[in-house]
Parts: C-alpha cells; structure tokens; sequence
C-alpha cells in the first residue's frame, strides 16, 4: 500500500496549507498526496538517507518506523544500484 506524504518521516517543514518538503526526492509535495518515492525516481543517494534512517530505527533509536513502501523502494533502488556496478 503506497503511504500519504503526510505519513512519512521524509516530509519536512509542513506549512497550514499541508505542503512540505521531501527529503528523499527533495522537492516539495503535499501531505494529502501518495507517495512519489519510487525506485525508478530516487537517486542512490535518496536511498542511503531511507536505509540509514532505517538502521537507526531498527537499532532503537526513538523515531518512527519508516513506511514498509518506502523502505522496499529504497531496497530495489540499492539492488538495482549494485546490480549495474557490479556488471561494469
């Protein structure tokens, strides 16, 4: 199921009208939206932040858990990242 911005730890600076910032595509978004994070879309270095915000979670850090969507995007975009390296 693909999450509402509004749901995501990546939307920053949230004004009254409901738009903010992504963090990971770096551009601006509303919270009422679905999320535009896709592995085709997202640079690698979109998928560290998600992984490494992942790991901080998952190593009990106090934040909430990242969307399950978002995460596996970030997943495929690092495969798919390795995949193309490793055939060079």
């Amino acid at each position: 199921m693909i999450p509402y911005c509004g749901e995501c730890p990546f939307m920053k600076c949230e004004d009254i009208n409901g738009y903010g910032y992504c963090d990971v595509t770096e551009r601006k978004v509303r919270c009422k939206e679905p999320c535009t994070i896709h592995h085709n879309t997202i640079t690698p270095r979109g998928a560290v932040k998600i992984l490494h915000y992942a790991q901080r979670w998952r190593r009990g850090k106090n934040i909430p858990m990242p969307p399950p969507y978002v995460l596996g995007q970030a997943i495929d975009k690092s495969i798919q990242t390795l995949r193309r390296i490793s055939n060079q």
